[in-house]
């Protein structure tokens, strides 16, 4: 038996014929730019048909998505979004709603522990039944101190992509008064 040579993985009998059948397709500029750059575009439109096969099989577990597969998908994303592509994104299987109140004006509640998956946003909205403003902030201090806290009028929506709703801190000016929100869930 041989000793192999070289530190890098043996290709399979497969990996060689599919390597064989992408060059034997290349054109003229294709062959060069494969000489000059090492790499295949037709590899990319392989990567998003596998990402795709991917996407469709993870769906059909309907709302037990393993966690080996959101996690797959998370990387795929990443790397996607590191090459300057646009992450592929599955629909969401539920929601969840909630309405915050703050009782005390000048002492800012944290929103729930709630998980915001990768690639969504927590959307929060002061109702129109508000009377005056509400503060968000990133940290307690930063809610109740009204002159650097974004201020949401009665009405008014934001958005945040954070990890978890319990990133964000509310205030009010009127006791009571409180904040609508809702983020999608995989």
């Amino acid at each position: 038996m041989p000793i192999p040579t070289s530190k890098e993985p043996q290709k399979t009998a497969e990996e060689l014929v599919y390597e064989a059948y992408l060059s034997s397709k290349l054109n003229l500029v294709e062959r060069g730019t494969a000489k000059i750059s090492g790499l295949d575009e037709r590899i990319d439109f392989t990567n998003l048909m596998l990402l795709k096969i991917f996407v469709a099989l993870s769906s059909t577990y309907e709302n037990n998505t393993p966690q080996w597969a959101q996690e797959l998908l998370t990387a795929i994303n990443g790397l996607t979004t590191s090459l300057g592509g646009s992450p592929t994104s599955t629909n969401a299987n539920s929601i969840i709603t909630h309405r915050t109140k703050v009782n005390i004006p000048g002492q800012a509640i944290q929103l729930p522990n709630v998980p915001v998956p990768n690639g969504y946003s927590i959307a929060i909205k002061s109702p129109t039944d508000n009377t005056d403003y509400v503060y968000i902030g990133g940290t307690k201090s930063d809610a109740e101190d009204h002159n650097s806290a974004y201020i949401l009028s009665p009405g008014e929506v934001i958005s945040y992509q954070v990890a978890n709703g319990n990133a964000i801190w509310v205030d009010v000016e009127i006791a009571d008064e409180c904040v609508n929100w809702t983020v999608e869930q995989r």
